[in-house]
């Protein structure tokens, strides 16, 4: 059963597991773990005959309301627009959305990028 009391969620199963959500979170919504295959198109700034940027394979760490954390290969920078395409893989579907990238680290000893981005569609 899930009850909504003010902002917190109360449920008697967990949806996911690894989720704490009585953390003190700075975002609007709690980040949930969550697992899925993503491709990134860069998307060029708005300028006539402008042509989109490479296809780049990410990894879903985890969502909230308003963006996804994901692992990638390469950084792409604060600031830039994708087209991101999330694999439903049990569907067969694909998702289309619109992201921003909100901030990138390598973190100590990693070899992927994590990232930050933010929903704009």
């Amino acid at each position: 059963m899930l009850d909504l009391i003010g902002d917190q969620l109360k449920h008697d199963f967990a949806l996911c597991p690894q989720a704490d959500l009585g953390t003190t979170e700075k975002r609007g919504s709690p980040r949930l773990p969550w697992s899925a295959e993503l491709e990134l198109t860069l998307l060029p700034i708005l300028e006539a005959g402008a042509q989109t940027g490479p296809v780049l394979k990410a990894e879903a760490e985890n969502a909230a309301r308003g963006g996804i954390g994901m692992i990638c290969d390469q950084p792409i920078a604060p600031g830039t627009v994708v087209r991101c395409d999330i694999a439903l893989s049990a569907q067969g579907v694909h998702i289309p959305t619109i992201l921003k990238v909100r901030w990138n680290e390598l973190p100590e000893g990693k070899k992927r990028y994590r990232l930050g981005l933010e929903f704009l569609v």
